[in-house]
This record gives structure tokens, sequence and C-alpha cells, in this order.
């Protein structure tokens, strides 16, 4: 019983945080204006599918660098 006591609350925390990441990658990937739409639509339904696959992809594509690779951004309009 006391290991229950000691994970359970460990197990709350870390699905709160989940939660949260959740709600601010959809809220990135939203406002990401110049980045291409069928990644960002693929990344997001990943986020809730398989968030522990889709949010590390999204964070070193999108968030980590301070330019995003050519690949990733939506062609430009002539």
């Amino acid at each position: 019983m006391l290991v229950f006591l000691l994970i359970f609350p460990l197990m709350m925390l870390i699905g709160f945080l989940q939660f949260g990441l959740m709600i601010f990658y959809i809220a990135h990937i939203v406002k990401n204006k110049p980045a291409a739409e069928l990644l960002l639509i693929i990344l997001a339904v990943g986020t809730y599918i398989m968030p522990y696959l889709a949010m590390p992809v999204y964070y070193f594509i999108y968030i980590w660098p301070d330019d995003p690779p050519d690949w990733a951004l939506a062609p430009p309009v002539s």
C-alpha cells in the first residue's frame, strides 16, 4: 500500500504534465503559419494518438531551432 501512495501522485503529475503539453503543442501548431500544412496536420493528430513520438518530433523541427529547416516550411506562393 505504501508503494501505491508514493507512485500515485507521480502518475497524476505526469498525466497533468502531458495534458498541459498537449494544449501547448496544439496552440503552437495552430499559430505556426509558415509551416507546411500537411506536416502540421500529421503532428497535431499524432499529438493525440502518439504524444510520446509526435511531441519530440515537433519540438526538434519547429521549436528548438531558430529557423526551421526549409523542407518543413510551406512553399512560397508565386
